[in-house]
């Protein structure tokens, strides 16, 4: 979304160019058209005065362009700027700003960054929640499995889960952050997750860690890393961490299963196309 004057483009480059803006400001517009006023008590008679915007005798029952200029606290005609593409250097945190207001979903909001920025959004508008349909099929999807296997959410909230994956847990109870328990449970390091100090625990933490690097306003995340800091056993762990490693995709670890006894789990993940860096995560055990 940037002005002809800041760069010459060739034509089939400008046309598509031009497609993305239009999809931007289209994406933008219905998602101010669904906002209702009347969930904004800043937008009283006296505080719409402040915007030098004279009352028209119909007022609008949705959010008009100067209310997103009002809302955001910024300088009339901005969102106006920013939907022709005149707007020079927008700013992620205005993005992120406009997108909370107009309510954009995950899908809005990354098809708006990559538009306006380039590239894929580091990190999603908010902590990431399965629509129910997916959820339905996901379910499904994860119940099929005769294997150890659940879903969770970037910041490793447990999201979906077979009875398989339940088997391992005290009373049968999965913990609701799987990373979390993996990081700090005495359960998880003593019995579970064998040859924790050397094998699981530079991996886990290490994941965390570079999660804590892409999302670095995530609560979740950052009660994680306080916790671990705090934590005797981990600290040394975390602190000294230099491998590169990024996830478990293929890893083979050793583990006791509550039911078949010692033995290792084959670990695959992936990540569904609908959810920004959701991990859908199958273990296979086999005995030594």
């Amino acid at each position: 979304m940037t002005g002809p004057e800041e760069r010459a483009l060739p034509p089939t480059a400008r046309a598509a160019e031009e497609r993305a803006a239009a999809q931007v400001r289209k994406i933008l517009e219905d998602a101010r058209g669904r906002v209702q006023r009347s969930d904004f008590s800043e937008l009283a008679a006296d505080a719409r005065k402040k915007t030098g915007v004279r009352r028209g005798p119909k007022p609008s029952l949705t959010l008009i362009q100067t209310d997103v200029d009002f809302l955001l606290d910024r300088a009339p005609g901005t969102y106006v700027r920013f939907l022709s593409g005149r707007m020079k250097n927008p700013t992620q945190d205005f993005l992120e700003e406009l997108a909370e207001l107009l309510r954009l979903t995950e899908e809005e909001y990354s098809q708006v960054f990559h538009s306006v920025f380039g590239y894929r959004n580091p990190y999603p508008l908010r902590n990431s929640v399965l629509p129910k349909k997916m959820r339905t099929i996901y379910q499904r999807v994860v119940d099929g499995q005769r294997l150890m296997s659940y879903l969770t959410d970037h910041s490793w909230n447990l999201l979906l889960h077979n009875q398989a994956f339940c088997e391992v847990f005290e009373n049968n109870k999965p913990p609701r952050n799987p990373m979390e328990w993996m990081c700090l449970s005495p359960w998880a390091r003593t019995v579970i997750l064998l040859d924790w100090h050397r094998v699981w625990a530079p991996a886990v933490l290490n994941q965390v860690k570079n999660a804590v690097k892409a999302y670095p306003r995530n609560p979740v995340l950052l009660d994680m890393a306080r916790r671990i800091n705090e934590d005797p056993e981990a600290r040394p762990i975390w602190k000294g961490i230099s491998d590169p490693y990024m996830h478990p995709d293929g890893d083979s670890r050793p583990f006791f299963h509550p039911r078949y006894g010692a033995g290792w789990i084959d670990i695959t993940a992936s990540t569904p196309l609908g959810m920004h860096d959701g991990r859908l995560v199958t273990l296979d055990f086999r005995r030594k």
